[in-house]
């Protein structure tokens, strides 16, 4: 059984993850980043501590101060850091897909510092995927309309902010792999890297933020879906993906995201896709296709 969810995980989790740059979207116009970050992280940990409770009883919470500890590292950086900009950029009147675009540079991070950090040498088929899926992505993008109507300095921030949150993003999946994550217990590791998120973003919002909310039904729903299927859904899938696969491979999925967040907006919005579009995204998917399911990763042990 496992195995199968492990074939199917990449390409769920991709359709998943694509909606959160539209959830994003969709709070925006009623919300401010950290305010709305804040509201939604809350709920998550509190779902997850009735997560554990209900599955492992009081016993479930047990972790050492280690792994706390590595468990806020991550989830300062793959949360906090890299929701938080994803969410300021989207804001401030960048479209969703572009947002994605520059965050789906998290693979081409993480397997530089795999290599740095973890002693990766990628194999050739893994080294093309890479280069086919953050191309495909980029072509995919290109023939896109309706990009946004923000001016060049906005546009030019909001880019900074979202090479951040790929940064962020890259650098929690490695320490999480690093560390050995697989071995910190998966729901309290889990909840501990949202606590530190939520420290991040609550203390931005009270210091930057009037902490105001218009309560529409898409913000309404938008939210829901940012709960459950974003920070409960996807994320249980991405860290299956890291403690199952290779750095490289877990973090080769992102290179689709761009392409189901703008088929999302397409089909949400009503924003037509080119057709032109649709085969970058054909070279991205191929580009997955390699570096997941290729050869596998080898590791140089030399110190």
């Amino acid at each position: 059984m496992q195995k199968y969810l492990l074939l199917c995980a990449p390409w769920l989790f991709v359709i998943l993850w694509g909606t959160g740059f539209v959830g994003a979207y969709g709070v925006a116009p009623y919300s401010e980043p950290f305010t709305i970050l804040t509201i939604r992280l809350a709920v998550v940990i509190a779902i997850i501590m009735g997560l554990i409770w209900a599955i492992q009883g009081r016993a479930g919470f047990a972790i050492s101060k280690n792994q706390q500890r590595l468990s806020m590292l991550v989830g300062f950086f793959m949360h906090g850091v890299y929701l938080s900009m994803v969410f300021i950029s989207i804001k401030m009147g960048i479209h969703p897909a572009i947002s994605a675009l520059i965050t789906s540079l998290h693979p081409i991070f993480t397997t530089l510092g795999g290599v740095v950090f973890l002693h990766e040498r990628p194999s050739l088929k893994i080294l093309i995927g890479s280069l086919l899926g953050f191309f495909g992505s980029i072509f995919a993008l290109y023939f896109m309309h309706n990009w946004g109507e923000v001016d060049l300095s906005t546009q030019l921030i909001a880019i900074g902010l979202n090479i951040i949150s790929a940064l962020g993003a890259s650098f929690g999946t490695i320490v999480q792999k690093r560390a050995g994550g697989e071995k910190t217990p998966f729901l309290a590791g889990l909840l501990w890297q949202y606590i530190a998120a939520l420290s991040v973003v609550f203390f931005a919002a009270m210091l930057f933020e009037s902490n105001q909310i218009i309560w529409h039904i898409q913000l309404i729903l938008s939210l829901l879906w940012l709960i459950v299927g974003l920070s409960i859904g996807a994320v249980f899938l991405l860290m299956l993906l890291i403690r199952n696969h290779m750095v490289a491979r877990a973090s080769s999925v992102f290179y689709l995201v761009p392409a189901a967040s703008a088929v999302e907006v397409s089909l949400i919005f009503g924003k037509n896709l080119p057709l032109l579009s649709l085969l970058g995204f054909a070279m991205a998917a191929m580009g997955v296709a390699l570096v997941f399911y290729g050869t596998e990763i080898k590791h140089d042990n030399k110190k």
